[in-house]
């Protein structure tokens, strides 16, 4: 038998704080896939939506071919906090509503939960972002696990960043 599991949770932290069973970290740890979110890999949004496009087509016998190009650049300026799962979401809406072979922004839902404004993306310069790790460091001590909690971010994500802006030989191993 093989599991797949998933989560969005820091389970090496959860592990450490006692909030999650040490055996059942050590059982689904085999092989770990770290995935960034939707927000930080932009450039998979026109394969997705294409690739939703094909499934929703066949599943409500449709023939879109695109989305219009301002929807596409509104898809890459959402910060999507509900992922894949969000964008799939918001494409199958599109498909029931549209009448045509191009999704235009009027088939898209007009909720508040679907607006640039409630979920900016914050552009970083590397620089401010460098600064905001080491601030948080600071802040916490150097302690990793308090440091990508409070940025929201997990440890190897964190470990990464700290990797990139040269900030590991600084600091200590925790």
């Amino acid at each position: 038998a093989r599991i797949i599991a998933a989560t969005h949770q820091d389970l090496e932290a959860a592990q450490e704080s006692g909030q999650f069973r040490e055996d059942l970290y050590y059982r689904l740890r085999t092989i770990p896939i770290h995935l960034p979110p939707l927000r930080e890999r932009t450039e998979d949004i026109p394969l997705l939506v294409m690739y939703f496009i094909k499934k929703f087509n066949h599943q409500y016998n449709k023939q879109v071919r695109l989305v219009d190009p301002a929807v596409l650049s509104f898809f890459s300026t959402y910060a999507w906090p509900g992922n894949i799962r969000e964008l799939e979401r918001v494409m199958e809406y599109a498909f029931v509503f549209v009448k045509g072979p191009i999704i235009f922004s009027r088939y898209l839902p007009e909720s508040q939960e679907f607006s640039p404004i409630k979920h900016p993306i914050k552009s970083r310069q590397p620089r401010s972002e460098r600064s905001r790790i080491l601030q948080a460091l600071t802040q916490n001590n150097q302690n990793r696990i308090q440091t990508a909690a409070l940025l929201g971010i997990s440890r190897s994500s964190l470990w990464r960043n700290m990797k990139t802006f040269g900030l590991l030989e600084k600091n200590s191993s925790r």
